[in-house]
């Protein structure tokens, strides 16, 4: 089953893909050898010191492949000092499902944990957007469990061009909202 990698890279410092891009570069350049997925940058619009890869893989093998390469373990050991790996997961949800269109949009990130001791309301209530925010365009959502924890739940939706971040934080306090970026050379 193809799977969608999410890594949260927190950085201290401004010009935060001005300093980092060699190293992005880098590190899309050598994942890009095991896997068919490219790896997607986002700029957290909340936290600009947060930047978010996303990227697939065909399967949980070709996955555990790449994290026993050579070339894993040189982006591990070339990270630069200004950069720390917060949360780095693999969720079991198709990364080619994540439209084209996700350049002219707003993506947002919601992550739930699901132990199943929760009152049968809340569970059912888990992906509610909101009274508001059903008023705001949805052009794509998806969400998949977390490989290795399979009670969180990781959901992710793109908004169209033209919601504002604001309108999505007042209605959804708890989302990681984020644009999708290129590496400037």
């Amino acid at each position: 089953m193809p799977l969608t990698e999410i890594v949260t890279l927190v950085h201290s410092g401004a010009d935060v893909f001005k300093t980092s891009a060699p190293f992005y570069r880098q590190w899309s350049s050598l994942q890009s050898s095991y896997s068919s997925y490219p790896l997607t940058f986002y700029a957290d619009a909340q936290k600009p010191t947060i930047v978010y890869l996303i990227s697939g893989w065909n399967n949980s093998d070709e996955y555990a492949r790449w994290c026993k390469t050579d070339s894993r373990q040189t982006v591990l050991a070339t990270l630069p000092s200004n950069i720390t790996i917060s949360r780095a997961v693999i969720v079991n949800m198709a990364f080619d499902t994540i439209p084209r269109t996700v350049a002219r949009g707003i993506m947002c990130l919601d992550v739930n944990n699901i132990d199943g001791d929760e009152p049968e309301e809340q569970s059912s209530d888990l992906w509610n957007l909101g009274h508001t925010a059903h008023t705001l365009p949805v052009t794509w959502s998806s969400c998949g469990e977390d490989c290795k924890a399979p009670s969180i739940l990781y959901r992710l939706t793109l908004y169209n061009a033209s919601v504002r971040p604001e309108d999505i934080s007042r209605n959804r306090p708890e989302s990681v909202i984020m644009r999708r970026t290129g590496l400037s050379t």
